[in-house]
């Protein structure tokens, strides 16, 4: 009995070491898509202040080919790249999902935004409402385009590396969500 209580406490501590933690979410170190295989670069929170409050809205995690903490270079490369997005707010409605893109695409990247709306509108309409625990994932691979995962199925994907560098610029570019989650996302915390 003791072998076996030992051999699970191995277990789960190999488990945590390979991921981190972020508000009782692991994401682990490495993400196979395609063929390739991506490192954890880092997590943070998506944060949205409502009235006086702060509300934690998904544990966001950011996969790479190699570590890298330039947004410009994770940016600007044709790598493979991924976003895993973990639910943590009760209920997160498809049009607030919908209005959070839009306004992560027109701050940071005006004019591909105008450029690439089909796709835009195509990515928009896979969205339903998010409840806690849900998780989505967002995988670029080049030559193939953006996979969109929802609550562990396939929604769609969406072609052109184009589309993949302004989806990224939302937690990447000069005006993410909230600064807290870019942080987390390229230093590793």
């Amino acid at each position: 009995m003791k072998r076996k209580t030992l051999l699970v406490v191995l277990l789960f501590s190999a488990v945590m070491l390979l991921s981190k933690e972020i508000e009782g979410v692991f994401f682990p170190d490495t993400l196979e898509s395609d063929g390739k295989k991506l490192v954890l670069n880092g997590v943070g929170l998506r944060l949205k202040k409502v009235l006086m409050l702060e509300v934690k809205v998904y544990a966001g995690g950011l996969y790479l080919e190699q570590k890298n903490q330039s947004p410009k270079e994770i940016l600007g490369d044709d790598k493979a790249k991924a976003v895993v997005m973990h639910f943590l707010y009760k209920k997160v409605e498809s049009e607030k999902l919908r209005e959070a893109f839009v306004e992560g695409f027109e701050a940071n990247c005006p004019a591909e935004a105008k450029k690439l709306k089909p796709q835009i509108d195509k990515f928009l309409a896979f969205w339903p409402e998010m409840l806690k625990d849900d998780q989505a994932r967002l995988i670029y691979v080049p030559e193939v385009g953006t996979r969109v995962i929802i609550k562990g199925r396939e929604a769609g994907l969406i072609e052109g590396p184009q589309f993949a560098k302004l989806l990224f610029s939302i937690w990447l570019g000069p005006k993410p969500p909230n600064q807290e989650l870019k942080t987390g996302m390229l230093l590793g915390s």
